[in-house]
């Protein structure tokens, strides 16, 4: 399955993207421009895709409290 990227555009304006069916980082690069043209990033937050290799295996990550 390819990327998808999603825009949702709320009621009062707010821009949200979010990205399926990319591992790792590489989402980031996918959604640079858009992110551009929509404005200032107000919040980014990471799926558990962002935290897996490219081959699918979760790379190690860091929980805090």
């Amino acid at each position: 399955m390819g990327a998808t990227i999603r825009v949702e555009i709320a009621l009062d304006g707010t821009p949200t993207v979010s990205v399926s069916g990319v591992a790792g980082a590489s989402c980031q690069q996918l959604t640079k421009d858009l992110e551009k043209a929509l404005g200032t990033v107000a919040d980014n937050k990471r799926t558990e895709d962002f935290y897996c290799a490219e081959g699918g295996q979760t790379v190690g990550r860091k929980e805090t409290a």
